[in-house]
């Protein structure tokens, strides 16, 4: 058996299940977060044509819409960073005793460059839609067009339908692994312990060395 096991016992398969749980909660905020880009960026679709009138490239539209989503990742990702920094003190506080390595638990370096990597990611997945969207904006429609809230053309209205079935599914794999895991933990809880546990009091004793020396009780 190895001696990692035998510290903290079986916990890497209910991290991992943890570790995907938090993964799909991500996706879901990139998916809200998308949404909401979409809508500014149909709402800005008059000023994309201005600077694409003026001489502005696509590439210079898609850097500034993905710098739009990369602020905003970053700005989450700082805020994830603050918020476990401060949770990990209150986690020691309220923590039950016997849980294995607790006092090593701390934000380090590969925790900081974990959440940079996370925060890229979301701001790629955040921005992928609004920069195609857009970009594409054709300059003489959105000039024709009676303002910033003339309705999306279908390509639009099916990328929205697209990323709100996604966020359906994700939040229902969700809903159904939370389920599962509070139907194994009711189990857990009315496994048969083998005795009655009743009325009983548990009592930890220290023997004295000098009277309780060479491993027998003496009078």
């Amino acid at each position: 058996m190895p001696l990692r096991d035998t510290l903290v016992g079986d916990t890497r398969l209910a991290l991992m299940v943890l570790l995907g749980a938090v993964g799909f909660v991500l996706l879901l905020a990139c998916a809200n977060v998308t949404s909401l880009l979409l809508v500014r960026a149909s709402g800005r679709s008059r000023e994309m044509a201005v600077r694409t009138a003026l001489g502005a490239s696509r590439l210079r539209l898609v850097r500034q819409l993905f710098l739009e989503a990369f602020v905003l990742a970053a700005i989450g990702g700082i805020g994830g960073i603050a918020l476990a920094r401060s949770s990990i003190s209150a986690m020691r506080w309220f923590a039950p005793a016997g849980i294995p390595r607790l006092d090593e638990v701390a934000v380090d370096g590969r925790v900081v460059a974990f959440a940079v990597l996370a925060s890229v990611i979301a701001g790629l997945l955040a921005g992928i839609a609004p920069a195609f969207q857009g970009s594409t904006t054709s300059p003489a429609l959105s000039l024709k067009s009676a303002g910033p809230t003339a309705s999306a053309d279908r390509q639009r209205q099916r990328l929205r339908a697209w990323i709100v079935g996604f966020e359906v599914a994700a939040a229902v794999v969700l809903l159904v692994g939370s389920g599962l895991l509070l139907r194994s933990f009711s189990r857990v809880l009315a496994v048969d312990l083998g005795f009655d546990a009743d009325k009983l009091l548990v009592v930890r004793m220290r023997l004295d060395g000098t009277s309780y020396g060479g491993g027998g009780a003496h009078p």
